[in-house]
Parts: structure tokens; sequence; C-alpha cells
């Protein structure tokens, strides 16, 4: 009981834990994803996809692995009737051979037919558990876990991809926005080259009214809005609204600090650590003293 308990406890703390700790970095990582995918099948197709629906299982089913068998009917099906012919007739013929290698190579036992059993309905669950054993347990070394508490790693994997599945859903609302977005913005832009291509016609019989509209723009934008302004004052007005700021001159050695010694720690956990004075004095050195002696 007590060791369930731990395990019930933790299956909660390491998700919280999961969240917080690498909860950003997956959502990144899943944006950057979907994005590359937008712009590979509108380099392909010209255009931008469809976004799979929610029932279809969103972003996961894009990048779901497929087995063989659906490859090879994507394929097929991504071919030319023409490919599509050649491929069945050489098929039914392979198809045609080895039955009759089968029918010549038979033994007279062998070609009797018989009872044949039916697989168990056990088999995938024995399957699944081998494989369980095979990629999980068969090389652990469990020597040193005399308590056989839980495993910290194994919670983590199975806890991940739940954390996974939740941000999932909030990244597809996301980009379902920005893909939309997208569209428009093509849309729009497609719009505006219409209407370009509409007006260049009529530009040829009124050419010099547009030169004189042109000219009138120009002397309309080069207005200026404070002619009775000389620039002290209005630099003084700015000064006293607080637009221009006067910072205090401040001296390089005036940073005084000591080098974070934890950020190192605190990046292997995923946490960007505030920047020490010794991180701003080296970063004023190097980008901004430094290159005005080149």
């Amino acid at each position: 009981m007590q060791h369930e308990q731990e395990y019930q406890h933790a299956l909660v703390a390491v998700k919280e834990k999961l969240k917080q700790t690498e909860g950003v970095d997956m959502k990144e990582t899943m944006q950057e994803e979907i994005r590359q995918w937008f712009l590979e099948v509108r380099d392909s197709t010209g255009k931008f996809p469809e976004y799979p629906d929610e029932e279809d299982g969103g972003s996961a089913s894009i990048f779901k692995a497929k087995d063989p068998a659906e490859l090879e009917k994507e394929m097929l099906e991504g071919q030319e009737g023409g490919d599509k012919g050649k491929k069945e007739k050489k098929k039914e013929k392979a198809e045609k051979k080895e039955k009759d290698k089968g029918k010549k190579g038979k033994t007279p036992e062998q070609a009797q037919e018989g009872f044949k059993m039916t697989e168990s309905q056990f088999v995938p669950d024995i399957v699944s558990a081998s494989k369980l054993y095979t990629d999980v347990w068969q090389r652990r070394d469990e020597s040193d876990n005399l308590r056989q508490a839980y495993d910290v790693e194994t919670v983590k994997e199975e806890k991940r991809l739940e954390v996974e599945a939740e941000l999932r859903v909030h990244v597809d609302t996301l980009m379902q926005e920005e893909l939309d977005n997208l569209q428009m913005a093509v849309e729009r832009d497609k719009g505006k080259k219409g209407k370009k291509g509409g007006k260049s016609g009529k530009k040829g019989k009124k050419s010099k009214k547009g030169k004189k509209n042109a000219k009138k723009g120009k002397k309309k934008g080069e207005k200026d809005l404070t002619p009775d302004r000389t620039p002290e004052s209005l630099f003084k007005e700015l000064v006293a609204e607080g637009v221009i700021v006067d910072y205090p001159r401040v001296r390089l050695h005036d940073y005084v600090g000591e080098y974070s010694y934890l950020g190192t720690t605190l990046r292997q956990a995923n946490i960007e650590p505030m920047p020490s004075m010794s991180d701003v004095r080296r970063v004023i050195t190097e980008y901004t003293i430094l290159p005005l002696g080149e």
C-alpha cells in the first residue's frame, strides 16, 4: 500500500513538474514542426494545406508513423493510371508463378486440405506484453531497487505523452488561427495584385494628370506641422513631457556583481536565469566597447 500511495502521488507531481519545466519547449517545438509542414506543402502544391480535424487526431496525425502498407497505398494513389496498370499486371503474373510453383512443389500430403486453426484472440495481448518486456524491462538492472519502488524515468516517459497530448490541443487551436490568417493574407495579396493590373491600363491615358497629382501629394506630405517652433523648443517640450529621458552617466565599473554560478544548473532544468552584473559587463564589453576599436 505504501508503494502504491507513493506511485499515485508521483503520477500527479511528475506531471505538474513536466508542465512547468518542459511545457514551453514542447509547445515551441510543435509550433515549429507545424509551420515547417505549412511551408513544405505550400512549396510542393502551391497553396497552404487544410488543417486536420480534431476527430482525426489534429496535428498528431501529420507526424504519425505510417505502416509500410499505408505508404505503399499512398504511392500507388499518387502515380498515374498507366503505371498502375503495369504494376498490377506484373503483380498478377508474379502471383500466378507462385501458385504454379506451389502446386508443382507440394507433396500429396501437403496438397490435401485439412483443418486450419484460427488465430487465438489472446495472441495480440501476449505480443504486446512481450514487446513491453523487451523494450522496457529486459536490460534494466533492478539489483539496487530492493524496495521495488517506482521508477522516476518510467513515470516521466508515461506522463510526458499525456502532457504533450494536452498541449497539442491548445497548439492546434493557435496554429489553426495562424493558418487562417496566412490564407487570408494570401487572398488579400492576390486581390491587390488584381487591382494594380486593372489600374495599369488607365495610367497610359492619364499620365500627365497622374504626374501632377503625384507632385501635389509630395508637397502635402512634406508640410511642416510646427512651422513656428524651433528645434530647441520642441526638444524642451519632449523632455518636459517625459518622452526624452536624460539618463545618468554610468561607468562600466559601476556594475558591481559576480558571475552567476547557478546559471548552468538552471539551464539544465530548462529555466533561463536572470543575467548577473558580471554578464552585463561582459555583454557591454564584447558587443559595444570592442566593436568601437575595429
